[in-house]
């Protein structure tokens, strides 16, 4: 009767301390992984309406932004596409000072193979993503979204992603680099602008 008694209780123990130890790990994955990459996506502040609307006719690009942000506008209407844009080469078209940058560059490469490419470069110059690859796929367009964060001239660090757009045999690029504390308040509005690319 005791042996029996004796094993129904290391049993109960048994069970108990495999369910507390499942508990707990949870928790403790819960509390190492929350803040990898930028953390949860609930601490980011929600995305800014984007009422604004940038369009270059000559570079066939469009996109959405908020209100609130300048823009520059780097442009030069007497040469075609063509003459602006030469393989390979990397052309600023618009300005958001302080936030975002929007390029374009002609290209003869599918996505998958200028995303590889981009990464193989960062590691190159030292810099690993902080978080995995992101795609974006709208009617419109496919993106794949790059980020990781590098200490900027003051030693505090930044956090910049870079959207890469390509249809046509043209590249977008929507480049933010902004500080984290910035990116807490602008990183949904970031991504609602780069699901507003349009390549035309």
């Amino acid at each position: 009767m005791k042996p029996r008694w004796r094993q129904a209780v290391l049993g109960i123990l048994l069970i108990a301390g495999m369910v507390f130890t499942v508990w707990d790990y949870r928790d403790w994955k819960w509390e190492e992984t929350r803040k990898y990459g930028h953390g949860y996506e609930d601490q980011l502040a929600p995305a800014v309406a984007l009422t604004r609307t940038y369009q270059n006719d000559l570079v066939r690009v469009r996109l959405k932004y908020p209100e609130e942000w300048e823009i520059n506008e780097i442009s030069n209407s007497a040469l075609t596409f063509e003459e602006m844009v030469k393989e390979g080469g990397r052309v600023v078209v618009a300005q958001w000072p302080g936030k975002m940058t929007l390029s374009i560059e002609k290209t003869t490469r599918g996505l998958p193979d200028i995303a590889d490419e981009e990464v193989r470069l960062l590691n190159k110059a030292g810099v690993n993503l902080s978080k995995e690859r992101e795609y974006i796929s709208t009617q419109e367009t496919n993106m794949t979204v790059l980020t990781w964060e590098k200490p900027n001239a003051v030693r505090q660090q930044e956090v910049i992603q870079r959207g890469l757009a390509e249809k046509k045999g043209r590249l977008a690029v929507a480049e933010a680099k902004v500080s984290q504390a910035d990116w807490l308040k602008w990183g949904k509005t970031f991504w609602e602008i780069y699901r507003s690319i349009i390549i035309f």
